[in-house]
């Protein structure tokens, strides 16, 4: 849903990759470890965890885009590389708060974290 809100000359390349890996991580961390506290724990979880993918995921992607502008040497020192990360995940952050992909966001992360909160209870 990402790609059509951004700019037609942008290459993905890894894009869908590393957010399945990210998405895979913090569910573990963040979902899965939590699972068998109830259903009320099991929402705010799930809420939880999509603040922490859109939070890393901004700063992967935002460390990618900074990392290849400084090879072509648009930064004249590290620290204007730095602050642009901030510049750059703030951009992508906007297109996050579009309010379609934040309520699938939203309904995905609390419809996971129920599922493992059900999945828990079975499987012990």
């Amino acid at each position: 849903m990402l790609r059509p809100l951004m700019p037609e000359s942008t290459v993905f390349g890894w894009f869908n990759y590393v957010n399945t890996a990210l998405g895979l991580i913090i569910g573990w961390r963040m979902i899965g470890a939590k699972a068998g506290a109830g259903l009320v724990s099991a929402i705010s979880n799930g809420i939880t965890a999509i603040v922490g993918l859109v939070f890393f995921g901004l700063f992967v992607h935002a460390l990618n885009e900074m990392l290849r502008l400084s090879m072509r040497r648009a930064y004249q020192d590290p620290l204007q590389g730095i602050e642009d990360m901030f510049r750059i995940g703030a951009e992508y952050g906007a297109l996050v708060l579009n309010p379609n992909i934040a309520l699938i966001l939203i309904a995905g992360g609390v419809a996971i974290a129920i599922i493992t909160e059900v999945i828990n209870s079975v499987w012990r």
